[in-house]
């Protein structure tokens, strides 16, 4: 299928001096793609989570949609990532460095009543909600099924760290635990077997390969209602999108080209999935370094594909973050040794500088509707 590419121009952040952003060429007029630099009160709505280095460290840092009242959720010499918030916005769960190895902590929504909810020897990484908050799935290679080798299982506990059990225990790589809308399954990414795609009920039990293609199936992700499943494969030579039903059936090919195409995210209304797409030669590499990836969305079907982004320099890292109302994309943008968030709207147009401060700033995830600010 033909992308139409659209750019994204005078996207050079002012403090950055070691490297000159290439300015892409657009089809769209200047001033329609000239960045704010930070977004008119009243036309966001909710709060947007990431990670900064701004104050010398990762640390978890949360600001309404428009780019105002910045709050620093966490203070630690530690690492801070990962930043997830509870369904109803009134928590975040992370994982930190802070005690000597990964473990997961819980955090209000305005960095009070920090808590820490694993404690052990172990990695415990990646908190994943359930969509009624009362539970959190995670990694954690605390089992030891492959000692020195650092293989995570994927466990559930009780949203204040009660009861933590180890669903899949198993010597293979399991991880990317993604809960079903309605909270009864729980989808993942494995190497066991010849099926790198997985789904098991919420108890861990009827686990069943989805995708066994003989090559690399990840990234598995769930339609908004349920009844389809985003992933990547490299079954046909290149990393494309695909989508399934969600028992497994009918897998079809939507990108279907010679790029690296990677990091599906529907729509909160299911009809359109951002993804992540490098273009041309040496893709594996770049793809490694998040270096020239573009943003681009397309139908649900695979038809209109729009590249959103596209500059010389830039890095589009971790999956597009939509807004609850499906009207706008937050993504990173980096460029020479600063990264910033922005926000665009899903079209690609008005694309907004939030952060604006140097340094890196990373992984946006939208809040809930419901996030007070």
């Amino acid at each position: 299928m033909q992308v139409v590419r659209y750019g994204l121009v005078a996207l050079v952040l002012g403090s950055i001096t070691t490297l000159a952003c290439t300015r892409p060429t657009s089809e769209r007029t200047a001033e329609r793609w000239t960045p704010r630099t930070s977004a008119k009160r009243g036309d966001a709505v909710g709060r947007i989570a990431f990670v900064s280095c701004r104050d010398g460290n990762l640390e978890i840092y949360a600001m309404n949609a428009d780019g105002s009242n910045v709050r620093r959720l966490t203070n630690d010499p530690a690492h801070d990532e990962w930043p997830t918030w509870s369904p109803d916005g009134s928590k975040i769960a992370f994982h930190s460095t802070r005690d000597g190895n990964y473990e997961l902590y819980i955090i209000n929504a305005d960095g009070s009543d920090m808590h820490r909810l694993t404690n052990n020897p172990g990695e415990d990484r990646r908190p994943r909600w359930s969509p009624d908050g009362s539970k959190i799935a995670f990694i954690s290679n605390r089992n030891g099924n492959r000692p020195g080798a650092g293989v995570p299982d994927i466990y559930v506990m009780n949203a204040d760290g009660s009861n933590q059990v180890n669903l899949t225990n198993s010597p293979s790589d399991d991880h990317r635990p993604r809960w079903s809308p309605d909270g009864s399954k729980i989808l993942f990414s494995s190497n066991r077997g010849s099926g790198w795609i997985h789904v098991m009920s919420a108890d861990g039990s009827n686990n069943m390969s989805l995708a066994n293609s003989g090559h690399s199936d990840w990234e598995p992700v769930w339609s908004p209602d349920g009844g389809k499943i985003a992933f990547v494969s490299a079954r046909d030579g290149y990393y494309e999108i695909y989508v399934m039903n969600a028992d497994g059936s009918n897998q079809v090919n939507l990108t279907n080209n010679t790029a690296w195409d990677t990091a599906p995210a529907w729509s909160p209304d299911g009809r359109r999935i951002a993804f992540e797409r490098h273009p041309g030669p040496g893709w594996q590499a770049a793809a490694i370094h998040r270096e020239n990836m573009d943003i681009c969305v397309m139908d649900a079907d695979g038809s209109n594909q729009v590249c959103l982004t596209a500059t010389e320099a830039h890095w589009q890292s971790w999956p597009a973050a939509w807004s609850p109302d499906g009207s706008r994309i937050a993504f990173t943008w980096r460029c020479g040794g600063n990264s910033e968030i922005y926000v665009m709207d899903a079209d690609g147009s008005n694309p907004i500088n939030l952060t604006n401060s140097g340094g890196l700033n990373s992984w946006p995830v939208w809040s809930p509707a419901l996030a007070p600010q």
